[in-house]
């Protein structure tokens, strides 16, 4: 399956996309905490507990898919480094080193974490906007 490019762009459109969608959902939430009073109805109930319960796994996702893809770098730079031709001392100084230590790189790998990082968080915050936005007001 090929690879989602990460880049500057991409991370900027997700948090563009939070951006938008965060507000939206803090109005949405903060209106049915004001209409639901001291006694929440149980949807009311389960819509709050909802808040606590989709933050944590927004962000467990996030972390998890975090370390997959800073593993996936690793492991990259450590497979880099059985190239033979790393090790040929008859070879050129810059054709000896690996790309993955060019000097993009650096920028690309963290580019590439940071969007796997903020994916889940956006999701969920732009599912809640739209199914939020749905909502009728009592």
């Amino acid at each position: 399956m090929p690879r989602k490019p990460n880049s500057a762009a991409t991370l900027a459109a997700h948090v563009a996309a939070i951006a938008l969608a965060a507000p939206q959902v803090v109005f949405a939430r903060t209106a049915r905490m004001t209409a639901a009073g001291a006694m929440p109805s149980p949807r009311d109930r389960r819509e709050f507990e909802l808040m606590h319960t989709e933050k944590l796994a927004a962000f467990g996702d996030g972390w998890l898919a975090m370390c997959a893809e800073a593993i996936r770098i690793q492991q990259n730079a450590a497979l880099s480094m059985w190239n033979p031709s790393m090790w040929n001392p008859w070879r050129t100084q810059s054709s000896n080193i690996p790309r993955l230590f060019s000097p993009g790189a650096l920028t690309r790998d963290v580019l590439a974490v940071t969007c796997m990082g903020i994916a889940p968080v956006r999701r969920k915050a732009v599912a809640n906007a739209k199914r939020l936005g749905k909502v009728k007001r009592r």
